[in-house]
């Protein structure tokens, strides 16, 4: 399994983001052999951090900023597990 060295603080603002690659994302080689579980693992860790439930008390740009970034990382997971969406 490969190392993750995601810190989710240290994150590009939502439209940065937007411009990584799904590899880029999640900290992974980009490779058509992809370690699913360093991406799963990846996954789980920025999104327990940006899930818009856990932005409650947050101000409503926040809240949004959150449901960009959550709805990209979903995206990027769906596309990295599915190896003809990554071809």
């Amino acid at each position: 399994m490969t190392s993750v060295d995601l810190d989710a603080a240290e994150l590009p603002a939502t439209r940065d983001f937007a411009r990584l690659s799904h590899f880029e994302k999640f900290g992974v080689p980009e490779a058509f052999a992809v370690d699913l579980d360093a991406v799963e693992t990846a996954f789980l860790k920025l999104s327990r951090r940006f899930h818009p439930d856990r932005q409650a008390g947050a101000s409503p740009r926040e809240r949004v900023k959150s449901v960009a970034l959550t709805a990209a990382l979903n995206e990027a997971r769906s596309v990295l597990k599915d190896p003809v969406a990554r071809a």
